[in-house]
């Protein structure tokens, strides 16, 4: 059975519920403190498991797809072996993003994402419409 990483999964719970922009603050949100000091690498873990729990996705299968990221932790360990303890906080802040957006995806249809995305470039004084005959000037054709 193939995996599919960053797939919607339709539910009831209130993160299904919650806006996408709210949703995707918290996902740089949970990213930036991961990498701000330990304990904002412990709160990130443990709000990421208590939401995936809350919106009943079980936290491991947020990782599916993450072969290369794993060996790109792997190598970060074997290049730390003086300090491992340092390779594997480096390790589970690869994870933290991941693990995140995989949520963020999870709990948000697709329709929701791209209409944020483009409500995001409208309001950004469309900084991407440089030339509105030039497709490729623009990020996201959604």
């Amino acid at each position: 059975m193939a995996v599919i990483p960053f797939r919607y999964r339709a539910g009831k719970t209130v993160l299904h519920r919650a806006p996408a922009g709210l949703k995707l603050l918290a996902v740089m949100a949970l990213s930036t403190v991961a990498y701000v000091s330990l304990y904002g690498l412990a709160a990130a873990i443990a709000l990421i498991i208590a939401a995936s729990i809350a919106a009943r996705i079980p936290p491991w299968e947020l990782l599916k797809g993450s072969l290369m990221l794993a060996v790109m932790s792997l190598c970060v360990i074997l290049l730390n072996l003086r300090t491992p303890v340092i390779g594997i906080i480096t390790a589970l802040r690869i994870f933290i993003p991941f693990a995140a957006a995989a949520l963020l995806f999870a709990v948000t249809p697709c329709g929701n994402c791209a209409s944020l995305w483009r409500r995001w470039r409208c309001g950004s004084k469309n900084c991407f419409q440089a030339d509105a005959r030039n497709r490729e000037t623009q990020p996201f054709s959604v």
